[in-house]
């Protein structure tokens, strides 16, 4: 028995402290990268190909670029599809290349790859979806949101029809989030705007894109932005004289109406990734999530389109962002009139990432 109450308390609260500190071991894995006298090797999944001038160039760049910083092998499978058993081969072919951590860079790569992690839990793997629930298994991703929501507060100044349209490729969390910050950016500074979303069902399909691009400016969107792998929407816009802002990367030449962009920086992101591993310190749990004060995302140049008004919004915005703020914060209301958060609230993580499949007040659906 315990002399005083006291003395359980602080026995009670060490404890606790234990307990916590056993869970954090629990949450940092350990993994063979390989002999001493060998170099650790890296594999990357691709969906497309390594010269698509979009989301798989702009991945397999990153990642030469950080295994060339710290002098490891490189080795990647492209062209998979996301399917159980294109994504297992594409898995095993690495596995057998000796590599000891594994990118799966392509959304629904998450949840089809799972059992063949399990299969290797010496090896550790990185998606960008969710992963919440094997143990050598986590999520990497960046907080691109933070930068959509910039993106739309140009937007929202810049618009004279009131509709921004969206060509985006499906209904996911990773797709919905960024529609949604960018429509609540647009709202914050010109509340009576649209952003009309068309779904194209793709991650790669010129002809849908462009046809979705056109189809939206024949509906008056005077902006049109895009969540694909690769740019064929802004192009299209771009090439009838239609603003556009940018995503993940910019390949190629743009007019002036280019307004700005939202950018992954994959070099630096990989980089941290890739050191973690290598100092044995990789957590898998909660998920690596960087963002604005990390130096994962950014947002390009402004063209001379952009209102020096404009500009100082965004200065503001960012300096709360830096501040680390949040934009799924406080009162947020969807489009059906519910709401979703109140307040003195926000949003937690794992709703961002594994459960929206909803979208703020002010988008719409072309088509719907």
């Amino acid at each position: 028995m315990f002399k005083n109450k006291i003395t359980a308390i602080r026995v009670v609260l060490l404890i606790l402290a234990l307990a916590v500190v056993a869970v954090i071991v629990a949450s940092i894995m350990t993994f063979s990268a390989g002999d001493d006298d060998e170099k650790v090797k890296i594999g990357c999944v691709l969906i497309g190909d390594t010269n698509d001038r979009g989301w798989n160039q702009s991945h397999i760049e990153g990642l030469r670029v950080a295994a060339g910083r710290l002098d490891c092998d490189l080795f990647y499978s492209k062209n998979v599809p996301e399917e159980k058993e294109a994504c297992e081969k594409a898995v095993n072919s690495l596995l057998a290349d000796g590599c000891s951590i594994i990118f799966l860079t392509s959304y629904g790569y998450g949840e089809i790859s799972k059992d063949i992690a399990r299969s290797n839990p010496n090896v550790a793997f990185f998606t960008i979806s969710n992963s919440d629930d094997v143990r050598n298994m986590t999520t990497y991703f960046a907080r691109l949101y933070q930068i959509r929501y910039l993106t739309g507060l140009v937007a929202g100044m810049t618009t004279r029809s009131g509709k921004i349209g969206y060509v985006a490729s499906m209904e996911n969390s990773e797709v919905n989030r960024d529609i949604n910050a960018f429509a609540l950016g647009v709202r914050k500074v010109n509340p009576d705007a649209k952003v009309v979303v068309s779904f194209t069902g793709s991650w790669n399909d010129e002809e849908k894109e462009r046809e979705c691009a056109r189809n939206l400016i024949d509906y008056g969107a005077d902006i049109i932005t895009y969540h694909e792998d690769i740019d064929y929407a802004t192009k299209e816009a771009d090439s009838l004289g239609v603003y556009t802002i940018g995503y993940n990367v910019i390949y190629g030449k743009y007019s002036d109406k280019l307004l700005t962009a939202a950018l992954f920086d994959w070099d630096e992101i990989y980089e941290n990734e890739i050191t973690e591993f290598l100092k044995g310190k990789s957590s898998f749990s909660g998920g690596h999530w960087e963002g604005i004060n990390d130096g994962a995302i950014r947002l390009s140049d402004f063209s001379n389109y952009v209102s020096e008004e404009a500009k100082r919004v965004v200065e503001e915005e960012t300096n709360r962002l830096n501040a680390y703020w949040d934009i799924f914060s406080d009162r947020i209301i969807d489009n059906k009139g519910n709401v979703r958060c109140n307040n003195g609230e926000r949003l937690s993580d794992d709703e961002l990432l594994y459960h929206m499949d909803w979208f703020v007040e002010g988008v719409e659906f072309y088509g719907k």
